[in-house]
C-alpha cells in the first residue's frame, strides 16, 4: 500500500516550542482571553517576539495538537471504517475542547484578515490528513481501489473541518448538537460504505474529493 503516514517536519519542530507548550498549559478552558503573549513568554522563559500575534502562535498550537493525534493513531482499535472515523472525530473534538476560545479567535481572524498567518483548512501538509489515511487503510472494510483510500481520507478530513466550524458556532449545552452531528456522520459513513461498489457513487466520491483537494491546495488569491 503506497499511502503511509509521513509526519511533516514542521510539526515536529513546532510541537516542542516553549511558547507552544506554554499555550497548551495556559490557554486551556478560556485562558486564551486571560493570557497574552507576554504571559506565555514569562511562563516559558522565551522571547515573545518569536510570534507577531496570538493567532500566529495558535497556528503552531493547532499543529501540536494534530501531531499528538497523529502519534496516537496506533491506539485506534481495528474496526470498520465508520467506527474508526467516528472515534477519531470524537477524540479530536475532546482534544480541542479546552482550546475552543483560541480556535474561535483563529478562525475569525482568518476569515476577516487577508494577512492572517493561517487560513482553514491548513492544507495538504496537515498531519490530520495522514491520520484519516490511516483510519481508512487500517479499517476492516478497506476499499479495494487505492484511489478510493485517498478520496475517503480527503472526504473525512474535509468533514472534520466542517464539524469543527459547526462546533465553534454551537451554543447548545456542552455543544450537544455537534456531538449529534458527529454521530450522524458516523452513521452516514456506515450506510455509505456498501454503496461504494456502485459506479455512480464512486464517481461522486471522486468528484467531492477533487473539489476538496482544490480547496485545500489552491493558493490564496493574494499569494
Amino acid at each position: 500500500m503506497p499511502l503511509t503516514a509521513v509526519l511533516p517536519p514542521e510539526v515536529v519542530t513546532t510541537n516542542g516550542s516553549p511558547l507552544v507548550q506554554a499555550a497548551l498549559a495556559l490557554w486551556r478552558d478560556g485562558g486564551y482571553h486571560r493570557h497574552g503573549l507576554a504571559d506565555l513568554a514569562a511562563h516559558a522563559g522565551a522571547d515573545v517576539l518569536t510570534y507577531p500575534c496570538k493567532e500566529a502562535l495558535t497556528v503552531d498550537l493547532w499543529r501540536a495538537l494534530n501531531h499528538e493525534t497523529w502519534s496516537q493513531i496506533d491506539e485506534l482499535s481495528p474496526s470498520h471504517m465508520a467506527q474508526r472515523f467516528g472515534q477519531t472525530l470524537s477524540a479530536k473534538l475532546a482534544q480541542l475542547s479546552p482550546y475552543r476560545a483560541a480556535l474561535a479567535a483563529l478562525y475569525a481572524h482568518s476569515a476577516t484578515d487577508e494577512s492572517s498567518p493561517w487560513r482553514p483548512p491548513h492544507g495538504l501538509s496537515d498531519p490530520m490528513l495522514d491520520v484519516y489515511r490511516q483510519v481508512v487503510i487500517r479499517s476492516t472494510d478497506l476499499p479495494s481501489k487505492p484511489e478510493e483510500v485517498e478520496q475517503l481520507a480527503t472526504l473525512f478530513y474535509g468533514l472534520q473541518h466542517f464539524v469543527v466550524l459547526f462546533w465553534l458556532y454551537d451554543r447548545t449545552q456542552g455543544q450537544r448538537a455537534t456531538h449529534m452531528l458527529a454521530d450522524f456522520l458516523q452513521e452516514a459513513v456506515r450506510i455509505m460504505r456498501p454503496m461504494m461498489m456502485m459506479p455512480i457513487f464512486s464517481k461522486a466520491l471522486a468528484k467531492v474529493a477533487e473539489l476538496l483537494q482544490i480547496a485545500f491546495s489552491e493558493p490564496h488569491a493574494s499569494d
